[in-house]
């Protein structure tokens, strides 16, 4: 048998002779059963030399002489060889892409399929030219097998050359076998390479739909995915064309693959988007599949559908106001699954189901995982912005001030924040839990900041507060956080208004060490209210100087919006975008 013996990382080489040696001599040997064995072994350990990076290309022509002609798991192994070494030995290429030439002309459909594949593989500019007899053979061949390889092989050379695609007329093979083809796979590969390479396809006219409709059935998963993608662009020209597209999805409207729902969703969605009352009720039609998905598929599939749930349920808000439930977390579930369905159940939370979905929210702060019981009080936060009896959850938010974990004390603080800017009134009866609040004891920057806010806007509920500005002043020489000056800057401004007397001092402390900071945004706010505080007052100008330090607090910068089309559904938008139209 072969030596394994290595010596300082490399092969001896007198088993690279060996090896040459036992190939040349089954070079012209007939083949049988014992021949083919002793080839496969051979293949096998140059081609693991290879991957295990040993430089085995003194074997080349070898390796090609001893492939038995009309072997396809040789012939495998010989193609993975010839082109690994084809792209990093320009002296052998050339020879590779007469071999594989050869063999696209084999009388084996397999080996003519690998044979292509593995050409396509290894095309340059090069040795484009050399691509384009054996794809417009391979594109009339009899095997769909060949035929399905010359389509992509096409595409993969319009990305290296895409004149040359359109000069010798592959592009308009492509499209032949658009309307021509009846193999189900090769048509598939047609329609995704025609799509990206020809902007003015005639795949969305009525004809075209029409045969992809009566053989949805004969796709595999992802054939069926991009015919539905193609289908979903065409639009009917009658209300009982449209009702026919939609009986003939009701089977892929039922599938429990989550790629073929998501698609055939897309394509009712997108043909009764002129037909409001139609649109509602194909929305209560899939609702039923999405959700068995989203809650019981395997976890990537049910984040996806959980995304367009969450769409879903930003444009039609009462959607899933009764199926909620559904939506609640489990043990089980991922940290990322749970997080995503906190979102869900924010939007579908309205009058009826409020208290239900804060209560199981509530469970969800007591989770282990800081990410989770965080997510939770924002959620919480985030339901009474929208006015669903605000000073009742805000309570519940005070009672994680006085009792939580730090994590949650901190994002309760940050939503009481928030909810007392937009609802001021939500203070009245959460004096006492306000005066346990410290913001030292916060553990992010964030919620340290809000903190503040708090304070400066009820001052007088709290006992210290000069004592917590002047311990705060004290550190903008030890690294105090940008975001940290800002807010202080700006409760500092507040409070000297209301009792000049008692923060005059601290005030010009705080401006004082700002007014130099590193940081530009510190300093540009500093000057600002250094100078206009050197300006003569008039009627309500201390008001004025309150609210622009309000308005230029920085806050997160609006998403861009997906729109009101469609085109959303089922893509990686979907994932990265919100929605903020109604459909």
């Amino acid at each position: 048998g072969i030596r394994h013996t290595m010596s300082d990382g490399s092969v001896a080489t007198y088993e690279l002779r060996e090896l040459k040696d036992r190939l040349c001599k089954l070079h012209g040997i007939k083949s049988n059963k014992d021949v083919l064995e002793n080839k496969t072994k051979l293949f096998r350990r140059v081609v693991h030399l290879m991957v295990a990076g040993v430089d085995v290309s003194e074997l080349f022509s070898a390796m090609v002489l001893a492939a038995a002609p009309d072997e396809p798991a040789l012939k495998k192994l010989l193609y993975l060889y010839l082109c690994t070494y084809a792209k990093t030995h320009p002296d052998l290429a050339l020879m590779t892409v007469n071999t594989l030439t050869v063999d696209c002309a084999n009388e084996d459909p397999t080996i003519r399929r690998s044979a292509l594949r593995s050409l396509c593989s290894i095309a340059t500019q090069d040795l484009a030219d050399y691509l384009v007899q054996p794809l417009q053979a391979g594109m009339r061949d009899r095997s769909a097998l060949v035929r399905s390889v010359a389509v992509i092989g096409t595409w993969k050379l319009h990305r290296i050359q895409p004149e040359l695609v359109e000069q010798t007329g592959l592009l308009e093979q492509v499209q032949t076998i658009l309307q021509e083809e009846t193999d189900p796979q090769v048509l598939t590969n047609a329609m995704a390479v025609v799509g990206k390479l020809d902007e003015n396809h005639g795949m969305h006219n009525q004809a075209f739909v029409y045969a992809l409709l009566n053989r949805l059935s004969e796709f595999s998963v992802w054939g069926m995915c991009t015919a539905l993608q193609v289908i979903a662009k065409y639009q009917p020209s009658s209300e009982a064309e449209m009702f026919d597209i939609m009986n003939i999805l009701e089977e892929p409207l039922a599938s429990v693959n989550s790629a073929v729902l998501l698609a055939a969703a897309k394509v009712v969605l997108c043909i009764t988007k002129n037909l409001p009352h139609v649109h509602h009720q194909v929305l209560q039609r899939i609702k039923t599949p999405l959700l068995t998905i989203a809650t019981g598929g395997p976890p990537a599939a049910q984040y996806i559908a959980l995304c367009h749930v969450y769409q879903l349920c930003v444009l039609q808000p009462v959607l899933l106001n009764q199926d909620f439930t559904r939506l609640f977390c489990r043990d089980t579930d991922p940290t990322y699954i749970k997080l995503k369905k906190m979102t869900v159940l924010v939007a579908i939370a309205d009058e009826q189901n409020v208290y239900d979905i804060v209560s199981e929210l509530n469970a969800y702060i007591l989770d282990t995982k800081h990410v989770v019981a965080v997510a939770a009080v924002t959620a919480i936060g985030q339901i009474a912005l929208r006015n669903f009896n605000a000073t009742g959850i805000v309570e519940r938010l005070l009672e994680y001030i006085v009792e939580g974990r730090n994590h949650v004390v901190s994002a309760a603080v940050v939503c009481v924040r928030e909810v007392f800017r937009k609802y001021p009134g939500a203070v009245a009866g959460c004096t006492e839990e306000l005066k346990s609040l410290d913001c030292h004891a916060l553990d992010t920057v964030e919620a340290q900041a809000a903190g503040l806010w708090i304070m400066g806007e009820y001052s007088e509920h709290f006992d210290a507060v000069v004592d917590v500005l002047e311990s705060y002043v004290e550190q903008l020489d030890h690294n105090l956080d940008p975001r940290l000056k800002c807010e202080l800057l700006i409760t500092t401004l507040k409070l000297f208004y209301k009792n000049p007397p008692q923060y005059s001092s601290i005030l010009q402390r705080l401006i004082k060490g700002t007014i130099d900071d590193t940081n530009p945004i510190v300093k540009d706010r500093a000057l600002l209210y250094y100078r206009l505080l050197h300006q003569p007052m008039s009627s309500g100008y201390e008001v004025s100087i309150i609210k622009i330090a309000e308005q230029s607090d920085p806050g997160v910068a609006p998403s861009e919006s997906i729109g009101e089309d469609q085109e959303w559904l089922n893509s990686l938008q979907v994932v990265s975008s919100p929605v903020t139209q109604v459909l």
